[in-house]
């Protein structure tokens, strides 16, 4: 008896959870920035201990960069998951390679977590 009303209960919510849109749109939503933002730090820190554009399948920075495609290969996932596309060259955004011109003047990749994104103000 216990145990039936208690499944009920859990089942209640957890139906309701699923019929709350904004619930569901903000759980997607933050799923998607937590690979966009392990993606980007993996790259900043990359970066930052082995030099600008310095790492890949090589020494020290192998498993860095391992890490970095990882993410990536996750990120792309999802994003191909949830049908989210670059608006400049329709592809995933995870391995888009567009430039955009930035308010500090220079070009960089669009997206923060590609190699060689480097803006001065964080756009």
């Amino acid at each position: 008896m216990i145990a039936e009303e208690a499944t009920s209960t859990v089942m209640g919510t957890v139906i309701e959870k699923l019929i709350d849109v904004d619930f569901m749109v903000g759980t997607q939503v933050f799923r998607l920035h937590k690979r966009e933002v392990v993606a980007a730090a993996i790259r900043e820190a990359m970066e930052a201990k082995f030099g600008y554009g310095k790492s890949g399948y090589h020494g020290e920075s192998e498993v860095w960069f391992r890490a970095w495609s990882e993410a990536l290969e996750e990120l792309s996932a999802f994003q191909d998951e949830s049908g989210i596309d670059c608006p400049t060259c329709g592809s995933g955004p995870a391995y888009c390679d567009c430039t955009v011109d930035c308010r500090c003047g220079s070009r960089h990749p669009r997206c923060a977590w590609r190699q060689f994104c480097r803006c001065t103000l964080r756009c």
